[in-house]
């Protein structure tokens, strides 16, 4: 039973997983280029030596703790965007109504979990052969072991919305920190060991609880959220149905608002650091270009989640460019914040004047409302026309605020 359930579940992982590469391998390519070195071979190369970094013994423990989180976080939003690919699609749920056992359902989701993070283990790999001589191989890979458990662990929690098994991972990452960061000793081995039995605590305590997850589902909302909605049903009908649009895709939203604050923080972060020098319109006008590239990827979104309900939208008597006003006004106001981050600190302090300043923010919001035709009409070249687009626009900014 086992290797026709596999089969059936690998099959709906290759078939959808390949439709999502389709999608999305201009976003592969870029990264596989922009990373320095070798294209492609550096990628596989630089996180190794992140991976090495998280388990090298000796350091502080802040900063063991710290690299651990950032892999878990790694581990997550790699394996958000194939969720759909994971789930198993319909037979999923014809699969559960049959009398398997729980170990051959826990052995096809960590096998097909396994599959999903193959580029993961293939890093491991290269990571553990490129270890220093130095460094004590038996007790680094028992920590590599301990981290890929817990960077597991915590994966099928986040895609199976498993609040409670997430609890665990904080201690269980604190235990490997600990144990990485105690001078050699034979005690530093209990806490490998440890962590995984931390980690792995939520998951028994979940399968011998009376909650199954269809109780906690129809779980009644908090009063504050019903408020909420309500008052944007009233007042705010189409901007209730954007926030529903970007929600229903929280992987993705997620990692689109976080690369985008991500992004500003660091532009501001690298402009104190030239101390406000003549560098710093450069800085500004590029990353106001990679943030617009960014967010423009929601107008998709918004288009995709509307596009089942078009045939009820076009009876109502709604303004022919209801929507196109309503999405552009929608993002624009989400770019507010990254231009507020880059813009508070220059007007204060910075080399470049107020109006000037306040020039380019407008004409970034015209690049990111003039980004939507590329992203929704553009097909397969869409990143191509928006990357053209937007290297014209720097460019004239560029050269517009040159001395």
């Amino acid at each position: 039973m086992y290797d026709q359930l596999l089969r059936q579940r690998l099959r709906w992982y290759a078939r959808t997983g390949g439709a999502l590469l389709l999608r999305y391998w201009q976003w592969i390519l870029l990264a596989c280029i922009l990373v320095p070195g070798t294209p492609v071979v550096s990628l596989f190369t630089d996180t190794a030596l992140l991976m090495q970094l998280s388990i090298t013994p000796g350091t502080g423990l802040l900063r063991h703790l710290l690299l651990i989180a950032g892999t878990e976080a790694l581990a997550i939003l790699w394996t958000l965007p194939q969720k759909e690919a994971l789930s198993g699609g319909m037979f999923s749920h014809f699969s559960e109504t049959l009398p398997l056992p729980r170990s051959t359902q826990t052995g096809v989701e960590a096998t097909l979990l396994a599959v999903a993070n193959s580029p993961a283990l293939l890093v491991t790999g290269l990571a553990v052969l490129t270890l220093p001589p130095t460094q004590p191989a038996l007790y680094t890979i028992w920590c590599l072991i301990a981290l890929f458990t817990l960077a597991a662990i915590a994966q099928s929690a986040a895609l199976h919305r498993r609040r409670l098994v997430m609890t665990g991972i904080v201690p269980a990452s604190l235990a490997l920190a600990t144990g990485l960061a105690m001078p050699a000793s034979p005690a530093r081995w209990l806490l490998p060991a440890l962590a995984i039995i931390t980690a792995c605590l939520p998951l028994f305590a979940r399968h011998h609880s009376g909650h199954s997850d269809q109780h906690r589902k129809i779980r009644p909302k908090s009063q504050f959220a019903t408020r909420v909605a309500s008052s944007l049903t009233d007042r705010a009908p189409a901007l209730l149905i954007q926030c529903k649009s970007l929600a229903e895709r929280p992987a993705t939203t997620s990692l689109r608002l976080i690369a985008a604050l991500s992004l500003a923080v660091g532009a501001d972060r690298l402009i104190r650091l030239f101390s406000f020098n003549a560098r710093t319109p450069q800085v500004l006008i590029l990353t106001m270009t990679v943030i617009c590239l960014v967010l423009t990827g929601f107008y998709r979104h918004l288009i995709t989640a509307r596009h089942i309900m078009t045939p009820f939208l076009a009876t109502l008597p709604l303004p022919r460019y209801y929507w196109l006003v309503r999405d552009t006004g929608f993002m624009l106001m989400l770019n507010t914040i990254p231009l507020m981050i880059l813009c508070a600190p220059l007007i204060l302090r910075g080399p470049v004047p107020v109006v000037t300043l306040l020039t380019l923010a407008c004409y970034c919001q015209l690049l990111l409302a003039l980004l939507r035709w590329p992203t929704l009409h553009g097909g397969r070249r869409s990143l191509l026309y928006g990357v053209l687009l937007s290297v014209a626009w720097s460019g004239a900014a560029l050269a517009a605020v040159s001395p």
